[in-house]
């Protein structure tokens, strides 16, 4: 389970779980908060070190820091408010915007140098109240 327990790896390992009624259970090995950097386990065999500089893992310093001041402020504020939803949601960057996800994505944020785009993944109408979240 270690092999996947890198900052920097975007690798999600999985324990599945099968029963004698042919139930099949998904649960998702999490990585440690203190998990180390792939890139400097790598540093002293070529092959694994060839293999780092090819990863690439999204961040939301990488978002913010294109965004700017002020929009990357704005997120912060809509981050915090979004996290105040529901305990258990997770922040997941992706290349074009951030994911808030539970079991499914709740809201996407793209940060732009002028703005950012918000989107709400519900159904129209369906929106009561915001502690629903499942």
């Amino acid at each position: 389970m270690q092999s996947t327990n890198f900052k920097d790896l975007p690798i999600e390992l999985w324990e599945v779980g099968q029963y004698a009624n042919n139930t099949v259970v998904l649960k998702q090995i999490g990585k440690s908060k203190s998990a180390p950097s792939f890139k400097t386990a790598a540093a002293g065999n070529t092959t694994i070190k060839k293999v780092a500089e090819q990863v690439t893992v999204n961040t939301e310093d990488d978002h913010t820091e294109y965004a700017g001041r002020v929009i990357a402020e704005l997120y912060e504020k809509f981050k915090s408010g979004i996290l105040n939803l529901s305990s258990g949601i997770e922040v997941k960057p992706q290349k074009q915007y951030i994911a808030f996800k539970k079991k499914r994505n709740i809201v996407d944020i793209e940060l732009q140098k002028n703005a950012l785009k918000l989107w709400l993944n519900a159904p129209f109408g369906s929106i009561n109240d915001a502690k629903g979240i499942r």
